[in-house]
């Protein structure tokens, strides 16, 4: 946009100003399949290994997953978004000043403000102000020229803003099972990886590790920040030639970062019993919830069980 503004006084100015902003955004859902059996058993058997990620298994009865490793894992969705704000704007102001038209000015102002108070206190104030105001106008009477003047001033400013963010949303794997719950692994590791698992008893049994963690939810906010602006003015005296030069320059720069990380942890909820049977080492990381109803039958079996907690 072009063209003449005005100052809101004594004053216009001629130039350019323009203002954009722009947003692009970017959402993709990864979601697991669905395995179920309404009134039967869920069997999951590999030769080889067995990996899911963010599925749901539902089975009216059991649920029996077997491979020589079973990795259920979850899936991850993602947001992007990308913002910009452009604001720019230059040109040439003229406005008269000095004085008088400062005594004026302010006279006028303060009866506009008599008359839009309320208390009687204030209004009394500002027609006070405003006769001290007129006033100061006898000294320059026979001599208007020496109380007014102009000012010509030329300038530019302009300011960006660019944001970026990134969301990973996590979507966990869920087995649900009328009856029991058995997850095997005949020859390697049983992995749980932000994974809720609900039955009457459950049952994770691996010749190796069994490994029960989280997994993370992420946002990171990326926002850069910059300005600048430069100006020249001169002033000149109605009743004399040059009286002063102004000038300046600014800059600036901002930069700020935000990032958040918090957990979906694994959960294994019981009615009945829960069973944890490792050949060698059970670790169990970060939020995990094991909950067999009565608190009582958590059994397990392993050579070393290792703990681990996130401090949120």
């Amino acid at each position: 946009m072009s063209g003449l503004f005005s100052g809101g006084g004594l004053g216009f100015t001629i130039g350019s100003k323009s203002e954009k902003s722009s947003l692009n955004e970017q959402t993709l859902d990864r979601i697991g399949s669905t395995i179920g059996s309404i009134e039967g058993n869920v069997n999951i058997t590999a030769g080889n290994n067995v990996n899911s990620a963010g599925t749901t298994i539902l089975s009216g009865q059991d649920t029996n997953i077997t491979g020589k490793n079973v990795t259920i894992d979850n899936t991850v969705s993602t947001y992007d978004s990308q913002y910009k704000y452009e604001f720019k704007q230059s040109g040439l102001s003229v406005s008269l000043g000095g004085g008088i038209i400062d005594a004026a000015t302010g006279a006028y102002n303060d009866i506009q403000r008599s008359g839009q108070v309320q208390d009687d206190r204030l209004k009394t104030l500002y027609e006070y102000k405003a006769v001290k105001d007129l006033e100061k106008l006898k000294d320059f009477q026979g001599n208007l020229a020496k109380g007014a003047g102009v000012n010509v001033s030329i300038g530019n400013s302009q300011t960006t803003v660019d944001q970026t963010i990134h969301i990973e949303t996590v979507n966990p794997s869920n087995i649900t099972a009328g009856g029991n719950v058995n997850i095997t692994a005949t020859d390697g590791d049983v992995n749980l990886k932000g994974t809720k698992i609900t039955a009457t008893d459950v049952t994770l049994d691996a010749k190796n590790d069994i490994n029960l963690d989280a997994a993370q939810n992420q946002q990171q906010i990326d926002t850069k920040t910059s300005s600048s602006s430069w100006s020249l003015g001169a002033s000149f005296g109605l009743a004399s030639n040059f009286t002063g030069l102004t000038g300046g320059f600014s800059s600036g720069h901002g930069t700020e970062n935000g990032n958040t990380t918090t957990h979906t942890g694994s959960v294994i909820d019981a009615s009945d019993t829960v069973t944890l049977r490792s050949g060698n080492d059970t670790n169990i990381y970060f939020q995990i919830t094991i909950k067999p109803n009565d608190g009582q039958n958590f059994r397990h079996r392993f050579t070393r069980l290792e703990i681990a907690f996130a401090i949120y």
